[in-house]
C-alpha cells in the first residue's frame, strides 16, 4: 500500500522506510530545501511607519566573490581512500577520496560524517592531508 504525505506544499506518494539512515537523509533534504526557500523568499517584510523610522540606508555592497582557490594539486596525485581537505562552500572540509573516474576532470569524495560521496570536485580545490 502506498502512503501519501505532504512536504512543503507538494503531495508525494510512495513507501517510506523507518531505518535511521533513510530518515536522516530525508531530514537533510527537507532542511536544505526549506533553508533555500526561506533565503530566496523572505517570510517577513518590515514596513516603514511614517515619522517613526529613519529613511532607509543605502543598499549594502554585495559580498566579494569567492577566492580563486588553487592548491596546485593535480588529478594524477590523488588516489582512492586518500585523506584530503576540500574547499567547499567557503571553507576547508575533511574528506576521503572516493572515486577518480576516467575521462572526467573531476573527482568524488566522501566528507567526514557523511555516508555518500560528493561528485564534481576539482583537483585544484583539494589539499592532500596524508599520503598512503
Amino acid at each position: 500500500m502506498t502512503t501519501r504525505y505532504k512536504i512543503i506544499g507538494s503531495v508525494y506518494r510512495g513507501h517510506y522506510k523507518a531505518h535511521p539512515v533513510y530518515l536522516d537523509r530525508a531530514l537533510k533534504i527537507i532542511m536544505h530545501i526549506s533553508s533555500a526557500y526561506t533565503q530566496r523568499n523572505r517570510q517577513r517584510h518590515l514596513r516603514a511607519v511614517p515619522g517613526m523610522l529613519p529613511p532607509p540606508a543605502a543598499a549594502p555592497l554585495p559580498p566579494p566573490p569567492p577566492p580563486d582557490v588553487d592548491t596546485g594539486v593535480r588529478r594524477e596525485q590523488l588516489h582512492r581512500r586518500m585523506k584530503v581537505q576540500v574547499w567547499w562552500v567557503g571553507s576547508w572540509w575533511d574528506a576521503v577520496i572516493h572515486n577518480i573516474p576516467a575521462g572526467v576532470h573531476t573527482v568524488s569524495a566522501v566528507f567526514v560524517g557523511h555516508d555518500h560521496p560528493t561528485h564534481g570536485l576539482l583537483a585544484k580545490h583539494i589539499k592532500i592531508v596524508a599520503r598512503r
